[in-house]
C-alpha cells in the first residue's frame, strides 16, 4: 500500500517536473534530480507512517562519497533514520 502510494506520488512529480520545463522547452538531470529529491524530502517529513515504515525495512544504508551529497540529500538521509 505504501509503495503504490510512493508510485502516485513519482508520477505526480514527473508530470510537475515536465510542466515546469514545458514552457523553456528544457529539462535536464539536475532540474529532474531537484525535483524528485526536494518531493521525497517533503514526502517523507510530513507523512510519518511512510517514513517508519522505511525506517523499519531498511535498517542498514551504506553512502558512498557522502562528502559529495549537498544538504537536501543529506536531510533526506536524517529523515530515513530512526529519530
Amino acid at each position: 500500500l505504501i509503495w503504490l502510494a510512493l508510485a502516485a506520488i513519482a508520477v505526480g512529480v514527473l508530470t510537475m517536473a515536465f510542466d515546469l520545463s514545458l514552457p523553456m522547452q528544457v529539462i535536464d538531470f539536475v532540474f529532474l534530480s531537484l525535483i524528485i529529491a526536494f518531493s521525497a524530502k517533503r514526502f517523507l517529513r510530513d507523512k510519518p507512517i511512510v517514513r517508519k515504515d522505511l525506517q523499519d525495512r531498511v535498517t542498514h544504508l551504506l553512502v558512498d562519497e557522502f562528502q559529495d551529497t549537498d544538504p537536501l540529500q543529506a536531510e533526506i538521509l536524517l529523515l530515513r533514520t530512526p529519530a
